[in-house]
């Protein structure tokens, strides 16, 4: 069973997680808590994975729906002690790969007031064919009556 406790610092909400983040183990939890913080207008989540005992695909999973639902709602979730929980954790480097980590507190939550680098799309090359350029992410044609 994973347990839940919730501090604010700074407009950050550091999300505690302890216990077994596992199928059978209150993982759906998880997604309730950050509906429930998105609802009431927090949109910075800081996950500490610290005190997780273990977590099987399931609770990646649940992690990473999380995840999906705070940036739908406009907002930054992220992983504070991932690292520290790696050989525990058989899946994290999926995590690894999806989510910003950091390994102390003060960091993570000075990361989120940190300017963010431009979308990837923002900076789309233009196509040389031609015919078609990038135009705010999207193909367009130029030239033959486009």
């Amino acid at each position: 069973m994973v347990d839940m406790r919730s501090t604010e610092v700074r407009g950050v909400i550091v999300l505690h997680l302890t216990g077994r983040l596992t199928v059978g183990g209150g993982i759906r939890r998880l997604q309730e808590q950050v509906g429930d913080l998105l609802g009431a207008g927090f949109k910075k989540i800081l996950v500490d994975v610290a005190d997780v005992t273990h977590m099987d695909s399931w609770g990646v999973g649940e992690l990473l729906m999380a995840r999906e639902t705070v940036l739908i709602a406009g907002g930054e979730m992220k992983l504070l002690n991932l690292d520290t929980r790696e050989r525990d954790i058989p899946h994290a480097m999926v995590l690894s790969a999806v989510f910003e980590k950091f390994e102390d507190e003060p960091s993570a939550i000075l990361s989120y007031s940190s300017p963010k680098p431009p979308e990837p799309q923002a900076l789309a090359p233009v196509e040389r064919s031609g015919e078609f350029r990038w135009v705010d992410g999207w193909p367009r044609l130029f030239g033959q009556g486009g």
